[in-house]
């Protein structure tokens, strides 16, 4: 396996990292191994040079297994949830929690607060700005999984 010194100029000069060493990156960043101004320069290689769809994967997954992985009960599926928040257009967690519950099996219906995200929603899924046929929004606003 290569250093860390070794990936990260790899990723810096535009190579793409096996899985082996996406893994080994993210073994070395949660036990420790890899410094802080490593794991930035990295990051930063990372984020200059981009990624390939493989590597993203590779990445996410890591990512995903390094900790702990929630699951969902069998009986919150089809279960209505509503998300509440103080308002106002800064609350960025409803474009991300929302599709994830109703992935989840989940109906998801908007608070009084959240119906400008169920706008916004619906504009990027209705618009192809974001490709999912199988989210969909009853007449009521309610957000699930077709």
């Amino acid at each position: 396996m290569p250093s860390i010194v070794d990936l990260i100029r790899k990723k810096r000069d535009g190579g793409q990292l096996t899985d082996e060493e996406i893994k080994f990156f993210i073994e070395s960043v949660t036990t420790g191994r890899m410094q802080d101004c490593q794991i930035g320069a990295m990051l930063m290689a990372i984020w200059q040079r981009g990624m390939v769809a493989a590597e993203i994967r590779t990445l996410t997954w890591g990512m995903m297994v390094s900790g702990e992985v929630m699951r969902w009960p069998d009986d919150w599926k089809r279960l209505m949830v509503d998300k509440h928040s103080t308002g106002g257009v800064g609350d960025k967690v409803s474009l991300v929690l929302a599709p994830a519950l109703a992935a989840c099996g989940c109906k998801v219906t908007p608070g009084p607060t959240q119906r400008f995200y169920w706008k916004t929603l619906n504009s990027y899924w209705y618009n192809d700005s974001i490709r999912s046929p199988s989210f969909l929004f009853s007449s009521n606003d309610t957000l699930y999984l077709g």
